[in-house]
Formats: structure tokens, sequence, C-alpha cells
């Protein structure tokens, strides 16, 4: 990440708070400046075929909904990662976007953005709240819009990082894994404390607790600390393949905030829903809810469960981290077809049948993600 600066420069000038997106294409040295081209969603940018997009800095204003799920995440945050590219497609020469969050500071928030080799990528970053808000206010006044942009960063660089691992031998089943999982790397511009700092805390106390038991787990217990998640999702594409022949009883993530575990969802073939149910029964008196049959895995759970729980090291293409923590039981007594975390469907006569449950998982207390685990282990998990 080198220099990076945003100027509007007409109706009048200002100064704006921006920060480049991971991915993002460098703009000439001296900058560049162009009129700009508004687009509420990016759902209206990509169905405009006026042109009016072609030689111009597009900025799209989708805001982000606070949600108790995340859903609000999941329904903005394309704008970041594929915006840019369809951007490229109609002629723009970079994009600008409001950042994807729900504070009103002023402060951008960056993250990934998708390349497609098939169209020149793009100088694109975020802007705050608050002046994204500028921007959105000229334009409904009717205001002609222009910005100045310099983005100065540089893509391809290889940096060497690591997967750190740990594990508590499994007493009866030690070569049946139950993970848990986090990430290490943050974006440079913050400590990640959030994203994922708690998520490492939280696996590792968890995985604390679970050894002051009094007695050993039957399956053993592998903390996976992956690396680089943020832009690339390396750590668990390695980790899918490295581990693809090793069964994985259970793959979860905490990724997803701090607070407490509060729904229970899946994603399985509906013949195993009672199951479930019964799960969500034990797990009631702690307050955790009973959800759906639609839950996602956490990004690095879904990338790692592609290679190490299907068998294949599968790219798996996801728009947004829905939920913090999954779990994928595989077994081979039935020939299926059934969903893999990446909503894909297994061939017919692959021996394999998935469990994927969703623990909507806010919690920072170590001892009730324990308490989750040995409620789990109580029902056949």
């Amino acid at each position: 990440r080198g220099p990076g600066s945003a100027e509007l420069t007409a109706p009048h000038r200002r100064r704006l708070v921006m920060v480049a997106l991971g991915n993002s294409a460098a703009t000439p040295p001296e900058g560049l400046e162009a009129d700009v081209a508004v687009y509420p969603d990016l759902a209206a940018l990509r169905a405009d075929d006026s042109g009016r997009a072609r030689g111009r800095i597009v900025f799209i204003d989708q805001k982000m909904e606070r949600t108790l799920d995340g859903s609000g995440y999941g329904a903005a945050v394309p704008a970041r990662v594929q915006g840019p590219v369809e951007a490229a497609r109609k002629g723009a020469v970079a994009l600008v976007l409001r950042s994807i969050g729900t504070d009103r500071d002023r402060v951008a928030h960056t993250g990934a953005m998708s390349v497609d080799p098939r169209v020149p990528p793009l100088p694109a970053a975020a802007l705050s709240a608050p002046d994204a808000d500028v921007l959105a206010r000229l334009h409904a006044a009717g205001q002609p819009l222009r910005l100045r942009l310099v983005v100065q960063a540089v893509s391809g660089v290889e940096a060497l990082t690591h997967n750190v691992i740990a594990e508590v031998r499994g007493s009866e089943l030690p070569e049946e894994i139950v993970l848990l999982g986090a990430h290490l790397d943050s974006w440079d511009v913050g400590q990640g404390a959030l994203d994922d700092g708690a998520g490492v805390a939280i696996v590792m106390a968890a995985a604390q607790q679970i050894v002051q038991l009094a007695r050993r787990p039957r399956r053993t217990v592998r903390v996976v600390l992956f690396g680089n998640e943020e832009n690339g999702f390396d750590g668990a594409r390695d980790y899918g393949t490295r581990y693809a022949g090793i069964r994985h009883q259970l793959v979860g993530e905490s990724d997803f905030g701090a607070g407490r575990v509060w729904r229970l969802r899946s994603r399985i073939n509906p013949s195993a829903l009672p199951a479930v149910a019964g799960m969500a029964s034990v797990l009631a008196p702690l307050g955790v809810q009973a959800g759906d049959n639609q839950g996602n895995p956490g990004p690095d759970a879904a990338r790692c469960s592609c290679g190490a729980i299907a068998g294949r090291p599968w790219s798996c293409r996801r728009t947004a981290r829905i939920t913090s923590t999954c779990i994928t039981r595989t077994t081979t007594r039935s020939t299926v077809s059934t969903r893999s975390p990446c909503a894909r469907t297994w061939p017919v006569g692959r021996r394999w049948a998935g469990w994927l449950l969703s623990l909507g998982c806010r919690s920072s207390d170590p001892s009730l993600q324990a308490a989750l685990l040995r409620r789990c282990a109580a029902v056949g998990l």
C-alpha cells in the first residue's frame, strides 16, 4: 500500500477520507481526475447500459443495514467485492464506494475486491460514511461531481504466511478431527481486534477449557489459526489440500463478532433435520435459538471444508461472511447427492453424507464455548 488520497474538485473542493481496496490497481503517480457517475447500489450499476460510466469515476452509494445476524453485510459487501470489476466492464476509469459498515465515524474501511483477468483492474477505494454522505447530498441536489484520486498500491508482491496449529489428542477416536478455527491476519491499516483477534482468543480459550476438563475429548480437538484469510484464503486452501484424507467431524470458525452465541442453523439433507432439532433442544437452555436450514460456514471453514470434507480442492466463490461457525460431519454409510459448504452439488455416487451446522457465534465467554462443545458431545457429535 502506497500513498493514497481522494479530493472532491467540483462543485467545490474538499478532501475526502479514503483507503484503497485490496487488489486495487494504481493510478498514475500524479493521480487521475474525472467526472463522477453515481449509482445507489451494485444492481443499478449492472443494469446501466447507457454508457454513463464510461470515462468516469463510478461512485456506489450502497449502505449497509444493521442486522442481528449479519445479513446486512452480506447484502452490501458485493458492492466492494464485485463493484470494481463491474465498473471496469462499463468503461469506468476508477471506482469509489461508501465503506461497508454501520458506523458513522470519519474512518474508511478497506477489504478485498475481486479481479477478472478479462478486464483491466481499476483503482478502487472506500470512502468514510460522512464523506460518502457529502457526495450523496450534492448528487441529490443536482450538482455534478468531479473527483481526483491517487492510489499508489502495488499488487503481486509475494510474502510467506503460516497456519498455526495445535491440538488435544482424542482418547477414543484420535483420527477424527474437531477443528476450531480463526485467522491470524488483518488489514494493514488496523490492528484487527475484532477481525479476527477476538476470534483467535475465543478458540484458544475454548481449547484451554477443553484441556482443563476432567476427561479428554473422544476426538482430537485441533485449533487452526489460518494465514491470509483477508486477501486470498491461502491458509485455508492449503489446509484443505494438505489434510484432504483426514476425517473432520466438525469444522468451526470464529470470525464474525465477539458477543454471545445466539442461534443454531443448519445446511443438511432434510432427512437429517430431526437430529438437528435434537441438538437445538439441548442448546436451548443456553439461550441458543433454533434457526433454519440455510446456514453458511465461516470464510476459512468454507474453503478448507471444500478440500478436506469433499475430497476436492474446489475454488469456492462466496460474497459474504454470513455466519461465524460451521460444523461439518461426514460419514460413508450412505450414497447421497447433497450440498457442499459452497452450495455446490456433490456428484451422485460419491460416498459422502454431509452435515453443515452453523452457530451464529458472538461469544467472548470461553466457558459458554466449552459448554456448547460438551452439549454437542452429549448428542453424539
